[in-house]
């Protein structure tokens, strides 16, 4: 009641917090609370403060599944694992969906390229990688027809199940920004070397880089988003299976998609582009 919002550090007494004023603000005001305990957050609430009153936050640890979405089918039947990782919900498995919520089918394509119609290709080419790496996409497909978006959250459900969406570039760099601000998931103390934290413990092809998701994959998947290195197909072929996962975002920027790259060899996580006719894998986020 005294227009101070009060923030500090966990108190020795069970789910009590010492707390130390911050900063003011006025009745009305829109206020994002997060909590922060041995060295976890909870999630963040946004909530009009009008009175006197308690927020209540739920901290949810890291790399379980999502509360109230453990799995997550698709009009296929396909279920999908979720996982939990800062305010985000993720796919924890890549999508191999092969028609969209309405029931339109979205075609196979083996050595076809276009530049206007929808296709899903088998990473690496090979219809037996499916089941564990998903379909590779390109952009037409993972649209559906949809605009560009870079909003929190997209809005952009696309190729993605009722309830789910595909991430934007600005969704990326909020998981991206969350989990290099964790020291849990850096590697060797430093704050961008988060690739193995993302990465999965198999598929990877073996590397000697520091940090590396190549580089004893028994360490990866800190986080539990597990990304896997189906590679991508572009310029008429199929390339870097076991070196590289590239997930589309909905965000579009004259003429290329923006992705997220990691790579076998490299301990950061890079934004890249590709043009729409180019093919790669998907991970949807939860509404």
């Amino acid at each position: 009641g005294d227009g101070i919002v009060y923030a500090g550090a966990a108190d020795n007494v069970p789910g009590m917090l010492k707390l130390a004023p911050a900063r003011p603000f006025q009745l009305g005001d829109e206020m994002r609370y997060s909590g922060y305990a041995s060295g976890q957050r909870s999630q963040t609430v946004t909530h009009y403060q009008t009175t006197d009153e308690t927020v209540q936050l739920v901290f949810i640890a890291d790399g379980t599944p999502c509360p109230g979405a453990p799995t997550v089918t698709d009009i296929d039947g396909n279920v999908y694992n979720t996982v939990h990782i800062g305010d985000q919900c993720w796919m924890r498995e890549n999508l191999r969906v092969t028609r969209y919520e309405n029931g339109d089918s979205i075609a196979y394509a083996g050595t076809i390229r276009s530049d206007s119609v929808a296709y899903r290709y088998a990473p690496n080419n090979d219809i037996n990688n499916v089941n564990k790496y998903g379909y590779l996409y390109n952009g037409f497909a993972i649209m559906h027809g949809a605009s560009s978006s870079n909003t929190i959250p997209s809005g952009v459900q696309g190729i993605c199940p009722i309830g789910w969406h595909l991430p934007s570039q600005m969704e990326i760099f909020e998981l991206r920004e969350y989990v290099s601000k964790q020291n849990r998931y850096s590697c060797g103390g430093i704050s961008t070397y988060i690739a193995k934290a993302l990465s999965d413990t198999v598929g990877w092809h073996a590397d000697e880089h520091f940090c590396s998701p190549g580089n004893d994959l028994t360490s990866n998947n800190a986080t539990g988003f597990s990304a896997l290195p189906a590679g991508s197909r572009f310029s008429w072929q199929y390339v870097y299976y076991g070196y590289t996962s590239r997930y589309w975002t909905c965000t579009y920027y004259y003429g290329y998609f923006s992705i997220l790259f990691i790579h076998a060899s490299n301990n950061t996580v890079a934004m890249g582009e590709n043009e729409p006719k180019d093919a790669n894998s998907v991970r949807c986020l939860k509404d």
